[in-house]
This record gives C-alpha cells, structure tokens and sequence, in this order.
C-alpha cells in the first residue's frame, strides 16, 4: 500500500495510507439538548496541506482513546467525501475524511519534524466583518483578549432554546498585515516645508472668515430672527472663547464607513453599510460636543476626528475598555480643557428650525498660557 499525500485524495474509498498530525480534537455538540453528532478533527501532513476529519458517532468511543492531539498517525481504510451540509469546520475545504468500523490506526513512534504543530488561517477585523453566520467554517484570530464578561443566558433565533454564552473582548488588527518599506524604496529624501515656502491658495477652506463673537453668533440664530438657515450655511466664523462643559449625553464617537467618513446604516449585528460604498466595517471615529463660552454667552459646538483628538487628547487606543465600552461617558482625559481659552474657526453644522444651532470647528489655537503649541 502506498503513502498519499491530503492535497491528492479524491472521493471513495482510498487504496493507500497516509500519515498525518492531528492538530485538533473535539466533540461536535448541538446546544441546546446537547446532542452529540460525533467527533472532529483536523489534520495535517508533511506538505502542512489540512483537512477537516469526522468520526460518526456510533463509533466514536471506539476511537476517543485511540486519537490524542499532537502525535502523529499513519491511517488506511478510510474514506473520502464532501462536507454536504456540515458546518462549524476548521478549514474550509468542501472535502472531509470519514472514519468507519474498519479503519487501521498507527501511532508513528519516531515523529518526523516536518510536520507542523498549528495550522491557523488569521482573518483582520476588516476581513472578520465580511463574514457571517451562514459560512461553514470556522474563524482564527489573533489579537489581545482584554475582557470576558461573566456566563448570561441568550434566547436562540426562532425560539430554539435558551443556552449559555460569553462575551469576549478582542483588540484586532484592523487591515491585513503587509510588509511595506519605511521609507521610499528607491531611497529619496524627504523635503520638509516651511510656512513661508507655501502659496496661500485662493480657493483654501479657510478664506472669506469672519471675525465675530459668540454674542453675534446667537442673534445669527435662525430660529431668532426667521432667516433662512441656508444663508449661514458655508460661512466660517473666528471667535475667541473658552471651553466650559463636555456634554456627555452626546456621546464622544460615531461609526463610520471605513472607506470615507460618512455615517454607516447597522443592518444587523456585525453587518453594516454605506450609502456611497456598500458593506463595510466600521471606523470609530471621536464625536466631542463642548459648550464654549464668552462674556456669559454660551455656543454649542462640536469636533470631529483628528482634530478632536488633538483638542481633546482623546487617544482611542490606549483608552481602557471600560472607557471605550462607556459612549455617555466622555474620558476622564478630556477634562483638561476645561477652562482653558482658545480661538476657534466655526462653521454652521445643522440649519434646522427644530434643533439648536450647531457649529463644527474647523481649527483652534490656544490661548492658555500653559499650552505648548
């Protein structure tokens, strides 16, 4: 009988062997009557080629003392299928091997060091989004487990029983890892500009700024004087003032399409969408609403982004769990502006007669003293 290699089985009934290492052993179970549908394996051969393997359960306490994770097999009489309806598996491949009554195992004595020891296919997190509940293999990740909330009970879709789970906290990569130089390949320096160096252009966002107040800026009010909001919209205002209140009711972040900055739709858990791009993961982008004030009269502005982490200090990745986990509760970080005085450059974010007047900054400069921009 001669040896074969995973990648070369077809269909049937095999007339050869084939040494491999079992990598991984379970029972397969249905929650919630925890029916035992048998055993499954994964296994892997000197080629580091892997295919997923099941013991029927009319047998499987025939082999559960036989097959122990880690050692390596030589097995014949064995038989090769598709998966058909078989989900949960390890890799996905639509062929699987089938254990039956007459099949010879053999623990291998001397092991061969070709054979490897794991056998995982990492995903990103932008790659974990894409996939659902309806694909029939199983997912590895790689990344920081940073919380596991305590055992609750969790209703099944359709009524189908109550069973046990965990919620786990997993701090993922969020692209694929790529190898990419530092620097230009072809080893070019880079220029570094200065102020002076660069043409002011005319079609900047920040030309035709108005110098105001925050008092000017009230009376501007659309729902003060009944002008059409639209006529404030675009016009960017300079104003001095000082930061008084975070508001956390607002929340400090929003999602967002990973491809732009725009809102993203939540269809169902894990699954989102853009309106200009599809399906896509989501970014977390910071959100900080701030109550500015000057001469005792108070603007409700928000900052977005970058920008807001550079007024903020709000940096979102060395923020615990707990204050991400927490949207009402804006960082204890923040709270060093408060008080500080800064000089704002504003434009109307909403222009709704419902809603009180809005204004984004665009771009702030410190006026503290101890501020060392």
């Amino acid at each position: 009988m001669l040896e074969s290699k995973l990648s070369s089985l077809t269909h049937g009934g095999q007339r050869c062997y084939i040494v491999v290492r079992i990598l991984r052993l379970w029972d397969c179970i249905i929650p919630p009557v925890h029916a035992f549908l048998g055993i499954d394996f994964l296994a892997v051969d000197s080629e580091g080629f892997a295919m997923n393997g099941f013991i029927p359960p009319e047998i499987a306490d025939l082999f559960r003392s036989l097959l122990q994770e880690g050692n390596i097999y030589g097995i014949s009489i064995f038989e090769v299928g598709p998966r058909k309806k078989k989900k949960h598996l390890a890799v996905p491949s639509d062929d699987i091997i089938y254990f039956n009554i007459s099949i010879n195992i053999q623990r291998m004595v001397d092991e061969p060091l070709t054979f490897p020891y794991y056998y995982f296919s990492f995903v990103c997190f932008d790659e974990l989004i894409r996939r659902n509940e309806h694909i029939f293999h199983l997912t590895d990740l790689i990344g920081i487990l940073e919380g596991v909330t305590e055992a609750y009970s969790f209703v099944l879709a359709n009524n189908k029983g109550t069973v046990y789970r965990r919620g786990l906290f997993i701090l993922l990569q969020r692209t694929a890892y790529q190898e990419s130089p530092r620097y230009p390949y072809y080893g070019s320096s880079i220029s570094l500009l200065r102020h002076s160096d660069i043409e002011i252009s005319k079609g900047s966002i920040h030309q035709d700024t108005h110098e105001t107040t925050i008092a000017s800026l009230t009376l501007m009010n659309p729902t003060l004087i009944k002008v059409e909001p639209s006529t404030l919209v675009g016009l960017k205002f300079k104003v001095i003032a000082r930061v008084i209140r975070l508001q956390h009711e607002a929340g400090w972040y929003y999602h967002s399409c990973n491809n732009c900055t725009s809102g993203i739709k939540r269809i169902c858990p894990g699954i989102y969408t853009c309106g200009f791009h599809g399906p896509t993961p989501p970014r977390m982008n910071l959100r900080v609403s701030l109550i500015i004030e000057h001469n005792d009269i108070k603007l409700q502005t928000i900052v977005f982004g970058d920008l807001a982490y550079r007024l903020t200090g709000l940096n979102l990745t060395i923020l615990s769990l707990a204050e991400r986990m927490n949207f009402k509760k804006i960082p204890a970080v923040a709270e060093q502006i408060i008080g500080r005085e800064y000089e704002f450059l504003l434009v109307l974010l909403n222009h709704y007669y419902a809603h009180p007047m809005t204004f984004k900054i665009l771009r702030f400069l410190p006026l503290h003293a101890d501020s060392s921009f």
